[in-house]
Formats: structure tokens, C-alpha cells, sequence
């Protein structure tokens, strides 16, 4: 096999490392610097500190923050999403997997991710959502414990059996995004919510306590005690306004400790008329 070796193209010492003239191959793509990974409890604020470098020296022309992940039925969004700096109220418990994107002047684009992981330190929890990524859902879905299985429903007392929207809100507003804030105020700091009825005298962490009440729509709500005394607690969910909205599909997850112990999904509720009626 003879080749003619004078016919490939031979290039000079002084042409090695020059650069190819082609638009943009020039540049390199910036990095994107996420914060280190996070945990802490539900209902809180929390905080992400991002950053960008770039080894041309090229000036940032852009940075966004999305939610790549979240738990299901979760609500939570980055505020503001387009700075290098943003935050989020975690609504429900489990893991938020968050994304930086930087793209420099020229056109480059980095990507970073962070997790965010949140835990409840109740002895129990409830969680409720209902009609997830469902478009125009402005119903009233509302949970209700009972402290003992033969209780009384609707017992609205300071120390009535039933624990709900009635005698158990840790907020006074009925404003959500008020209450947002009241709670994460507690759990940011460290403290947990006080509970709000009586169980068992005195009032203290082994009794009961309604976190968010959702009234318009997708949840969630959630019922913890702090402590909870040894005994079975009845679980109820009632359909106090569907807007027109009709049927509900609703998720209950319950947590013991933190962990996961039973969910249920989906249950469907057809609506029965105004205020549950």
C-alpha cells in the first residue's frame, strides 16, 4: 500500500495553538457555585446563596434559580428566581432539589444543584393535599383528629375532642400567606408552635396543634403534636367547600418520628354542598 505522504497538509511550528476563528468557539462556559446541601424542619424559610466565576473574565448576563424537584403536592417556589440569591418557604416535608443556571455575555451556560432536605421533629405529623397541579382549584378540603376513636366530631371546645380549623389554628389570620410567615417565624427560630387544645391538662406538647389551613385550594394542611401520648387517634377528612369545582383527590401522608408511617392516595370526595352541608 503506497500512500503520497507530500499530499496531506502540513501545518507550521508557529501555527500550533493558535485558536480556530469560529464564532463563540473561543469562549469557555462559566461555572455556576450552588450553597452546600440543607436540612431543617418544615413550615420555614430558607435561604440560597449562589454564586458565579468565570475563567475568561466574561461578566454574568443572566442567573436563574428553578425547583427541579419537590414533594409531592408541594406549592413552594424560589423567590425571586432571577438573582444569584434566593429563597423558599418549605411547605411540606421531604426533599427540594433546587438548580442554578448562569450564562455569561458571550453565551455560555454553567449549572449547579443543591438539595434541601426537611424534617419534622413532631412526634406525629399529618400532612394533606389535594387536587395536585389541578388548574383553577380554589375548594376547602379540611382534616380533623380526634383524640380518642369514640370521639365527638366537631367538638369545638379548648379541650373538645376534635382538633381542627375551629379551635386548633396556631394562626389568627385567616390569610395564608400571613400564617406562612407567623409559623416560619417559629420553626426559623427554632421553637415550635404552641398546641391548641387540651388533651391533657396542662396545655403542653403532648397535645395537639392545626399548622396551615388552606382554603383555597390544593392544601396543604397539617396536624402535629409534639409529643403524643400513648393511645389511637381517629383521622378524619372532610369536604367543606368544593367552589364548583366538584370532585377531590386528596393525599394524606402521616409521619411517626419523622419518618413515613402510612399514606393514603388518592381519595376522592365528591362535594355535598356549601360549609359541608
Amino acid at each position: 500500500d503506497h500512500r503520497d505522504l507530500h499530499s496531506f497538509p502540513t501545518r507550521r511550528s508557529s501555527d500550533l495553538g493558535e485558536v480556530d476563528n469560529i464564532p463563540g468557539c473561543e469562549n469557555a462556559p462559566p461555572t455556576a457555585i450552588c450553597p452546600p446541601d440543607q436540612t431543617g424542619p418544615p413550615l420555614a424559610n430558607y435561604q440560597f446563596e449562589g454564586g458565579y466565576a468565570d475563567p475568561d473574565g466574561d461578566a454574568m448576563a443572566r442567573a436563574t434559580w428553578r425547583i427541579v424537584s419537590q414533594p409531592p403536592g408541594s406549592t413552594s417556589e424560589v423567590a425571586p428566581s432571577d438573582r444569584l440569591s434566593t429563597a423558599i418557604f418549605a411547605d411540606l416535608q421531604g426533599e427540594y432539589v433546587l438548580e442554578l443556571e448562569v450564562e455569561d455575555e458571550a453565551g455560555g451556560i454553567g449549572r449547579c444543584r443543591t438539595t434541601l432536605t426537611t424534617v419534622s421533629t413532631d412526634g406525629l405529623r399529618i400532612e394533606m393535599v389535594w387536587n395536585v397541579n389541578a388548574n383553577g382549584d380554589t375548594s376547602d378540603i379540611d382534616m380533623h383528629l380526634l383524640n380518642r376513636p369514640g370521639g365527638q366530631w366537631f367538638d369545638s371546645g379548648a379541650d373538645g375532642d376534635d382538633c381542627y380549623f375551629r379551635n386548633c389554628r396556631v394562626c389568627d389570620s385567616y390569610n395564608e400567606n400571613e400564617c406562612r410567615q407567623e409559623l416560619a417565624q417559629y420553626n426559623d427560630s427554632g421553637r415550635t408552635p404552641p398546641a391548641q387544645v387540651t388533651w391533657s391538662a396542662p396545655l403542653s406538647g403532648d397535645d395537639p396543634r392545626l399548622d396551615l389551613d388552606d382554603v383555597e385550594g390544593s392544601g396543604p394542611e397539617n396536624i402535629n403534636i409534639e409529643t403524643p401520648s400513648d393511645g389511637t387517634y381517629r383521622l378524619g377528612v372532610h369536604y367543606w367547600e368544593d367552589d364548583g369545582f366538584g370532585a377531590s383527590t386528596v393525599t394524606v401522608r402521616i409521619f411517626c418520628d419523622g419518618e413515613l408511617a402510612r399514606a393514603f392516595d388518592p381519595i376522592v370526595l365528591q362535594p355535598t354542598g356549601s360549609n359541608g352541608s
